[in-house]
């Protein structure tokens, strides 16, 4: 029994302090809220976040909140004490629109305890509420429509990562005494430049006019690479170099970074730091992104970074 009455009192006095300390937050959140009114009242709204974001470093995402109080929850106050309303929640509801405000309020004003997430899901309902029977079949279409799409680009662009993969290595295996393009790979070039165009997109700008080190730069510059195998049209003095002063395989080395898989160096794996992946579909077919993935180089057959020593393998 004297167990049990000393975690009893024990769960009580935490309660007790941390109710008291969740009132104190909902006071300074609200006396922040009315801070901020009076000073929109004399300057104008602009003015009043750049200087209270340089003199007194409020973020702007509560910046936003702050301000908007006034417009949103003013005349709200007691509830949102009474209800111990956390800075998240008041977020959410000068977020949220008037009938989701409005239900959330009255919710509160009958004890009931919400949080973020409460507040999104009675907008959600709100919302879906006011759509028709074929708005909301609409809705639903749309996003069936947007996850399949989604998983068939996956599946797209895996294969076309394997099919670049084996492409550049078989374009390592050949000899480099020229800068002739073999028949069988200028064909081959053909089809993945086609590929390549419906992923990424056709319009590519000069490597000139691109900031290097940039993933535009990158699919720009492995698009270039791709054309000059179809095209055989290397003008170095032998490999297969993207500019006439290249020595080596400039050019192959563009498209390791569409393979989707490292690079050997050395018998290392060894991974590019410009490798970029595709993610979505590109832009000219409805808003394809490229996104940057950075990989340590690791060997592949012991799992440790190139260039460890055996001592720490």
């Amino acid at each position: 029994m004297p167990d049990i009455d000393i975690k009893a009192q024990a769960l009580s006095d935490a309660r007790a302090r941390i109710l008291m300390l969740q009132g104190q937050m909902t006071d300074r959140v609200l006396q922040m809220a009315a801070e901020v009114e009076k000073l929109t009242e004399i300057v104008p709204p602009a003015e009043a976040k750049a200087f209270l974001k340089a003199r007194c470093n409020l973020p702007a995402v509560e910046l936003s909140t702050y301000v908007g109080f006034a417009r949103a929850l003013k005349g709200s106050q007691d509830i949102l004490r009474k209800a111990r309303a956390s800075f998240p929640v008041i977020k959410a509801l000068v977020a949220a629109d008037v009938e989701a405000r409005q239900e959330v309020l009255e919710r509160m004003q009958i004890g009931a305890q919400i949080d973020s997430k409460d507040v999104a899901v009675i907008r959600r309902r709100l919302s879906e509420a006011k759509l028709t029977v074929a708005e909301s079949l609409a809705a639903r279409n749309r996003k069936l429509v947007a996850a399949g799409a989604r998983k068939q680009t996956k599946t797209t662009v895996a294969a076309f990562e394997a099919k670049m993969s084996a492409f550049v290595d078989d374009v390592r295996k050949r000899r480099t005494e020229s800068n002739s393009v073999p028949p069988d790979i200028h064909e081959r070039a053909g089809v993945l430049l086609g590929e390549f165009e419906t992923l990424f997109g056709a319009g590519h700008p000069p490597l000139p006019d691109l900031k290097e080190n940039t993933p535009a730069y990158r699919v720009g510059r492995a698009h270039h690479a791709l054309k000059r195998f179809r095209d055989d049209s290397f003008d170095n003095k032998f490999g297969f170099g993207l500019k006439a002063s290249d020595i080596g395989p400039t050019a192959v080395d563009a498209l390791q970074v569409v393979t989707g898989r490292p690079r050997k160096v050395f018998g290392l794996a060894h991974l590019p730091s410009d490798r970029v992946a595709a993610e979505e579909i590109s832009p000219e077919s409805s808003g394809i992104v490229c996104r940057r993935r950075r990989h340590g180089p690791r060997s592949r057959a012991s799992g440790v970074p190139a260039g460890g020593s055996d001592r720490n393998r």
